[in-house]
This record gives structure tokens, C-alpha cells and sequence, in this order.
């Protein structure tokens, strides 16, 4: 998971970089991009961008080859950075995998529930329990850096409900509200 912060105004610079080359220069052999949400922090302007890898080592070589690839860094990184404030990398970890409902665009929330050290696995049936019956709503995350004793919960639209009662054994972290960009892969 990928969270841009931009610098004020400079959000369409980057969505405009992000819609020319640099989802093509990547492709899909360097990490899929299983979303790509547009959100709010505070009055600035966020990217969430969620990626997946076989694993990390995969990862890290795709992180390698991106660093070497002269298209990618002169067409697209050269000029992103003067547009970002900040960057988060998370690396969580999916159970089960959500489906794409058909056609849906909507809103999503991303909310994560941090946990004392020894009860993650309470919060983690808590979370899967409240998804079994409507897979297509959500998809469970564990925390692997840099909160590993967390669950997040990726929920499309009317799921959010979902979770308005902590899971247990666990207190609120963060909980952004989200719409799909232009570039929906999962949406």
C-alpha cells in the first residue's frame, strides 16, 4: 500500500503523469495495481495506491528494475516529485481476495484496527466474520510494517457499515474515505 500526500494544487500534475506512460512503462510484470484511490487528509490531497506482489523479494526486484528504467525515472518520477508533500509505504498482508463486483464504482473506506501485541488473531476472526457473508464488500489486511499488530479492512460502499464498532481486542488507527480514481483496476 502507497499513500501520496501532495503539495497543495498539485494533485492534477500528478494524476495527468499517472494517466500518460507511467502505468504502461510499468506494465503488469512490475506489480499489479489492484487500486488506486483519490481521498482527503485534513485539507490535503491524497493518492492510495494498492499493489501486489508475489512476495517480497518480487517486490524488491521490481523496485530494482524501476530504478535502472530510464523511461520510467525521465517520463514520470523526475516529475512527480516535485508534486508530493510525503510518501507511506505499508506492506500488509491479503487474506482471501475480494471480487470485483460488476461495474461498481462508488465509495471505499480503508480502516485499520491496531491491536496489543498476542491479540491479533481476535480482531482477525472478528474482521473475516463480519466479511464471509458479502466477500464482493471487502478484504482483510494484516500488518506486516510498519504497524504489525493491525488489521485493515478494504470496504467498497455500503460495507463500511461493517465496521462502525471497533473489532475486537483492537482500537481504531485510521479510517480513510476514498473514491475510485480515473485508473480503476479493482473498482
Amino acid at each position: 500500500l502507497r499513500i501520496y500526500e501532495f503539495r497543495p494544487n498539485a494533485l492534477p500534475d500528478y494524476m495527468a503523469l499517472a494517466g500518460g506512460n507511467a502505468l504502461k512503462i510499468r506494465g503488469p510484470e512490475l506489480g499489479v495495481l489492484y487500486g488506486f484511490w483519490l481521498a482527503k487528509r485534513g485539507d490535503a490531497d491524497i493518492a492510495v495506491h494498492l499493489w501486489t506482489y508475489d512476495s517480497l523479494n518480487h517486490r524488491q526486484t521490481v523496485r530494482e528494475s524501476l530504478a535502472v528504467n530510464a523511461r520510467w525515472n525521465d517520463e514520470f518520477v523526475r516529475h512527480i516529485l516535485p508534486t508530493l508533500q510525503s510518501q507511506e509505504v505499508r506492506f500488509r498482508s491479503r487474506l482471501g481476495c475480494m471480487r470485483p463486483a460488476q461495474g461498481a464504482r462508488g465509495t471505499y473506506s480503508l480502516q485499520t484496527f491496531e491491536t496489543r501485541p498476542g491479540e491479533l488473531t481476535e480482531a482477525l476472526k472478528d474482521a473475516q466474520e463480519r466479511l464471509a457473508k458479502t466477500p464482493e464488500l471487502g478484504q482483510v489486511y494484516t500488518g506486516i510494517s510498519p504497524w504489525p499488530n493491525s488489521v485493515s479492512m478494504l470496504l467498497r460502499g455500503d460495507a463500511a457499515q461493517l465496521v462502525d464498532v471497533p473489532l475486537k481486542g483492537s482500537t481504531l488507527k485510521e479510517r480513510i474515505s476514498m473514491s475510485p480514481s480515473q485508473f480503476p483496476p479493482l473498482q
